[in-house]
């Protein structure tokens, strides 16, 4: 079975991980992004309808919480428009019944990407080698050893596809989806 060595190996591709592999990939470190599925993002999916993205996980983002997002996004050369507080706005339950509701101004402001949050995960891998991300990686086993931790792709109760030895691994999942799909070892 083959077993390839880097120095780091991020675990997940939301934008935790993402994050960590674009700066990584600024300071020329080897590493791996493994991402169980088959898309990057995490919880970020943005569809797109004609030209219009509609956000299905996070939307917004507050530039005066959260300086760094901001500095991000305006690094990136990304556009943000600030969320619409006027107007009206409507949904439908599952019901099929059809609801207005009256919009209204948050404080402090809210802003979203023009594209997306999507947007925001796209740019970011635009900066990271296309050979560093693995998708449809699932880790089943992280074994640590003498030398460093042996991370197993595949399922567990299974041969592993392919092994990854590396000497720092990056966990960029939630701890609850860590705990419950990662078997954790030790070698002595």
């Amino acid at each position: 079975m083959p077993t390839e060595t880097v120095d780091t190996i991020i675990i997940g591709g939301g934008l935790s991980g993402i994050y960590a592999a674009y700066l990584l990939s600024q300071s020329n470190k080897s590493f791996v992004l493994l991402e169980a599925r088959e898309r990057m993002g995490g919880r970020i999916l943005s569809r797109e309808h004609h030209g219009l993205f509609c956000d299905l996980g996070p939307s917004w983002y507050w530039p005066e919480v959260n300086p760094k997002m901001a500095h991000l996004i305006q690094a990136l050369g990304l556009k943000g428009y600030r969320q619409f507080e006027e107007g009206m706005g409507r949904y439908q339950i599952p019901d099929g019944a059809v609801h207005t509701v009256r919009g209204y101004p948050m404080q402090p402001s809210c802003w979203r990407l023009s594209g997306g949050m999507t947007a925001l995960i796209t740019k970011l891998c635009e900066h990271i080698p296309e050979d560093a991300i693995r998708l449809n990686h699932p880790v089943c086993t992280m074994e640590k050893k003498s030398g460093g931790v042996l991370v197993s792709i595949g399922e567990l109760e299974r041969e592993p596809w392919t092994r990854f030895s590396t000497g720092k691994v990056i966990l960029a999942l939630p701890p609850r989806l860590a705990a419950a799909t990662i078997l954790f070892t030790r070698r002595c």
